[in-house]
């Protein structure tokens, strides 16, 4: 099951929306330096608690390094029943490139 793509253009109508999720799967030192605000890093240790507490009708937006293992995560985010996920096209390089002042960092 092939997931949609989504530009960061696009995905940043989403960021203040209480309805979306960003899920960033990059390593935890990538994700602590820089990241899309109030998104979750996604693990293997955090997937299931992601999954609990994201309805199944949200906007989920997976983003990787450059977007494409963020494809493989959305694909199976679709197998679990999310009908409304994306990958970031381009990845949290696009994000920064375009978005560089929507960028938070953890403390």
């Amino acid at each position: 099951m092939q997931p949609n793509e989504i530009s960061p253009a696009d995905a940043f109508s989403h960021l203040n929306n209480p309805d979306s999720c960003f899920l960033d799967m990059r390593d935890r030192n990538s994700h602590e330096s820089a990241h899309i605000p109030n998104s979750h890093h996604l693990t293997d240790q955090s997937v299931q608690e992601i999954l609990d507490s994201t309805p199944l009708d949200s906007t989920v937006i997976v983003y990787c390094y450059h977007g494409n293992s963020s494809l493989m995560a959305a694909a199976w985010l679709k197998e679990q029943g999310y009908s409304r996920v994306f990958s970031m096209s381009g990845g949290f390089k696009s994000w920064r490139s375009i978005h560089s002042e929507h960028i938070a960092t953890s403390k």
